[in-house]
């Protein structure tokens, strides 16, 4: 994976990684280190976005899927409210922080890990404007789509309708 600055000829970072492995190569460009104390070092906002996002769906494989969504676990049950930007994810998660019994985890990405038991949603240690980014997880109950509109309604969307928002 190679990734360039529009403005750039050189790339800024290029990712090597083969699907079944957990080995990753990362070789950045020079203007991503800086030297400390007599030690080159990476820049800690290397790992910014597009690459983290791409590092950790990697090493989620087969095991789970970050979302763009916000989530709580509310009454020790996880849900995970998906949505575009603007939709109202980081206000929910701001309206829950107060509500006795929710615990707010992201306000913009999530994970959903799957395996033997339940799947579980998780924190992550990317925020959206709300900055709530905790490592916690709960059960995974629910997924909500959310969408902003004229009235206040909640519908059932079969798995063929919810797929696509997901992406």
């Amino acid at each position: 994976l190679v990734f360039r600055y529009p403005s750039e000829t050189d790339p800024a970072w290029v990712a090597r990684f083969r699907p079944g492995s957990v080995d990753v190569s990362v070789a950045c460009s020079p203007r991503f280190l800086e030297t400390v104390g007599g030690t080159t070092v990476l820049q800690c906002s290397f790992f910014g976005y597009p690459l983290d996002q791409v590092l950790a769906m990697y090493l989620l494989g087969n095991r789970g899927i970050l979302l763009h969504a916000a989530g709580a676990v509310i009454h020790g049950r996880g849900m995970a409210f998906s949505g575009v930007s603007g939709a109202g994810k980081s206000t929910l998660t701001g309206l829950a922080s107060g509500r006795p019994g929710w615990e707010p985890l992201s306000d913009d990405r999530v994970i959903v890990r799957v395996g033997e038991a339940s799947p579980t949603l998780w924190g992550t240690p990317w925020s959206g404007e709300g900055q709530v980014a905790e490592h916690r997880c709960g059960e995974m109950t629910g997924l909500l789509f959310l969408e902003q509109g004229p009235t206040h309604e909640i519908r059932p969307l079969t798995p063929g309708q919810a797929l696509p928002r997901l992406f």
